[in-house]
């Protein structure tokens, strides 16, 4: 390594391209952790240089300490002919490009007021004398390919106003908020307000209006001179035997956090340029969707919740997939780490194979979520984060990747209900859940070394289970906690309602038209919580407190439905939902009189019928 201490001038001065990798995340910098700090700097220097300036001479001469403002790391990059020399910037690329993104808003907001020589000045610090016949060698600093594009838009624009025609604020149907820009845009927006609202502050001491146009210059070049002479950085350029990737993983703690994606992606990446790969085939071909901002590229992005924490569902899926790989037991937090020793160990021979087997089992993993709404494993994935159980999506992704080939593809409907039984009848058992990342674990053992994968593969390994914390009840304990534990005390409301949503679809015969409804339901008491006085003064308050809270009890409504009929008597109720509900689950109140006592018999009568079905929808085999 090469360490060296420059100021922002003296890097942009150089007749030199630095080149972020196509495999480095996106600009990704916001204004309050980064642009506005890094504003009030820029800020407070500018004003210590104005005061200098105006002391006079002697002032003058005082040298200000600079202000340092990071590290940036380069590695050597081949150039040819009359290409610009250029580096690979191996970290430091939001600062880096933040920067040109600050002069370039000084230099337009300078240019609309009419400061002399400005042109000039700029010109040096922002653009490359090119010979070649690739125009984006002019530019001193060139993004990752996501935001090539954007970046030469905005750096060429000229002035904000340009800049707000090339991307206007947009509004999506029925939205209140405005879309997002590219961050790249909302910067140069940001530091050409900062540095307007700077240049034309009132002077105090002036009795004009606004500041004089020599008040102005010299601001923009207390601006200048601070940013260019007293923003200093770090420059480490590395050398042949330096390995990048080392580099790059001890010095990116400052910034915007990188996901542990981020890091993977990396390594890769620069596995695969040891091995002379073509980075920008590779890139384009295997991993560019998942950097992607657009609509494929926000699955990826898009954080869910596992456990107590939000991860991005990239990092959520390249650590259920080095599990299947792994077969063991791994810390989430050391993602990353986890995964540099498996590729290291295990699959770096060839990183464009490797990278193709990542495409292959991604698209697996992404088709888990966007089945069609109807399909049993659409419907398991649903059930599956209601529950909040993730630990057997490896065993998932294995089923359909890893042992596609041995598995039974006519039996695997059989395979997930067989899963989901053992999760939903330990659930309303009210069995404990804390065992099942070491059950998952043995069930991928055990799918690995099968011959052959048959739903009695799994459902002879589900049954086998025998402990209290890993048994799958049996027929006689679930139907028992299906029609009587008080289940809306016992489970979570979404969890309920899947429940309750499970025995609607299962009602659902050929003769009805297969239309769901997609509207959000509550759950209803059909025998209310908090009745009204004088219409169920017929049960027995005893029974009333063992029945109301179970599953006989219990049904689906739309909100307002549920809000009309809440706590009225059950003649109310039952002609209102007869009339209103479209659901399956509630024709079971059509056989009744409107003039009819819903009492506790009738709630353990519904209970024993609902837990028969339950038995259906969710089996043991014998």
């Amino acid at each position: 390594m090469i360490p060296s201490k420059l100021t922002v001038g003296q890097i942009f001065e150089q007749e030199r391209r630095l080149v972020v990798p196509l495999f480095q995340r996106p600009y990704v910098w916001g204004e309050l952790d980064q642009w506005q700090p890094l504003w009030l700097d820029i800020q407070q220097l500018a004003e210590e240089e104005l005061a200098r300036m105006s002391r006079g001479s002697a002032a003058a001469r005082k040298k200000l300490p600079n202000h340092f403002i990071g590290a940036v790391v380069l590695a050597k990059m081949d150039t040819w002919g009359r290409a610009v020399p250029a580096r690979n910037v191996i970290d430091g690329q939001q600062r880096m490009t933040t920067l040109q993104i600050v002069l370039t808003a000084l230099h337009d907001v300078a240019a609309a007021q009419e400061v002399e020589g400005i042109d000039r000045v700029f010109e040096r610090l922002t653009r490359n004398n090119y010979r070649s016949d690739f125009a984006y060698e002019q530019f001193k600093v060139w993004p990752t390919s996501g935001d090539q594009k954007v970046f030469e838009q905005v750096l060429t624009a000229g002035s904000p106003q340009e800049v707000n025609r090339l991307f206007p604020l947009t509004k999506g149907f029925r939205k209140r908020n405005y879309d997002r820009r590219p961050q790249l845009v909302e910067a140069y927006l940001y530091f050409t307000g900062v540095f307007e609202a700077f240049l034309l502050a009132e002077d105090l001491e002036a009795t004009d209006e606004g500041p004089s146009q020599d008040l102005i210059s010299a601001r923009v070049d207390a601006l200048l001179e601070c940013i260019t002479k007293r923003l200093e950085v770090v420059m480490v350029e590395l050398e042949d035997e330096d390995d990048p990737q080392v580099i790059f993983e001890s010095l990116n703690g400052r910034g915007v956090q990188l996901r542990p994606s981020d890091l993977i992606r990396n390594l890769v990446f620069l596995e695969a340029n040891k091995q002379q790969r073509n980075l920008e085939e590779l890139h384009k071909q295997y991993w560019a969707e998942f950097d992607d901002s657009g609509q494929r590229g926000k699955f990826w992005q898009q954080e869910t919740r596992q456990g107590r924490l939000k991860r991005s569902r990239l990092d959520l899926f390249f650590f259920h997939f080095l599990t299947l790989q792994r077969q063991e037991q791994l810390p989430i937090t050391q993602l990353y780490t986890e995964f540099r020793s498996w590729w290291l160990e295990a699959a770096s021979d060839n990183a464009e194979t490797e990278l193709a087997n990542l495409r292959q089992y991604g698209d697996v993993y992404r088709g888990f979520f966007e089945r069609g709404s109807r399909s049993r494993l659409s419907t398991l994935m649903h059930r599956l984060q209601v529950m909040d159980t993730s630990v057997f999506y490896p065993v998932l992704l294995g089923l359909y990747t890893r042992w596609e080939s041995k598995t039974d593809a006519r039996q695997l409907d059989g395979i997930l209900t067989d899963l989901e039984s053992y999760l939903v009848r330990r659930m309303v058992c009210q069995l404990t859940p804390k065992n099942y990342n070491n059950i998952a674990l043995d069930l991928l053992q055990v799918l690995e070394e099968a011959p052959t994968i048959t739903r009695a593969t799994v459902a002879d390994f589900l049954g086998g289970l025998s402990s209290e914390t890993t048994r799958w009840p049996a027929d006689e304990e679930f139907k028992a906690s299906c029609s009587t534990k008080p289940l809306y005390e016992c489970l979570s409301k979404p969890r309920l309602q899947m429940l309750l949503h499970a025995l609607d679809l299962q009602l659902e015969t050929s003769r009805q038209e297969q239309v769901h409804l997609q509207s959000d339901l509550t759950i209803e008491h059909v025998y209310p919580q908090q009745p009204e006085a004088g219409t169920w003064d017929y049960i027995d308050e005893e029974e009333r407190k063992e029945v109301l809270h179970q599953l006989g009890n219990l049904t689906l409504l739309t909100g307002s439905l549920n809000s009309s009929v809440s706590n009225g008597p059950f003649s109310r109720k039952r002609k209102k939902i007869a009339e209103q509900s479209r659901i399956r689950l509630n024709v079971y109140f059509q056989g009744f009189e409107d003039d009819y006592l819903w009492d506790a018999s009738d709630i353990r009568q519904r209970g024993k019928e609902l837990a028969k079905l339950a038995l259906q929808i969710w089996p043991r085999p014998a």
